[in-house]
């Protein structure tokens, strides 16, 4: 089992704390974590994935990424 997931959540429960809390820092730390976790996903599936990187469903996820990042994106603007 991958620690991975587990440390992510921390890191987004944190985050998301600190945001509420008007912490100077989480701004930065906002648009710093989720290129980050996208870059971790996708180095993932890139590098360490059994399956060939373009099978299954790379297209749906890769469009889910960058809508995701932009909705993000767009709420802290």
């Amino acid at each position: 089992m991958q620690p991975g997931g587990a440390v992510w959540t921390l890191i987004g429960l944190g985050l998301a704390w600190a945001l509420w809390r008007g912490r100077p820092w989480a701004l930065a730390a906002a648009s710093l974590i989720p290129p980050l976790y996208a870059l971790y996903y996708w180095g993932d599936r890139f590098l360490l994935s059994a399956d060939p990187p373009l099978a299954g469903n790379f297209w749906f996820m890769a469009v889910l990424t960058a809508a995701l990042l932009a909705i993000f994106y767009l709420a802290l603007w």
